[in-house]
C-alpha cells in the first residue's frame, strides 16, 4: 500500500513541478530510466524468489 501511495505522490510531484530536461539529454535520460527499471524489476524478482540481496541490488542500480 505504501508503494502505491509513493507512486501517486511521485506522479503528482512530477505533474505539478515545472521541470524540463534539455533536448540534448533526453536520450541519456531514457537510458537511465530503463537501467533503473531493470534494476528495480530485477530486485522485485529476486524478492519474490526469496534470494534478494541488497548489496547486489545497489551495485546493479549504481553501475547500470
Amino acid at each position: 500500500m505504501i508503494i502505491l501511495i509513493a507512486i501517486v505522490i511521485g506522479i503528482l510531484c512530477g505533474l505539478l513541478t515545472d521541470f524540463n530536461i534539455p533536448p540534448q539529454y533526453t536520450q541519456y535520460m531514457a537510458v537511465a530510466i530503463l537501467a533503473a527499471l531493470d534494476s528495480i524489476f530485477g530486485g522485485l524478482v529476486g524478492s519474490l524468489q526469496k534470494n534478494f540481496k541488497l548489496d547486489v541490488f545497489i551495485f546493479g542500480l549504481v553501475t547500470n
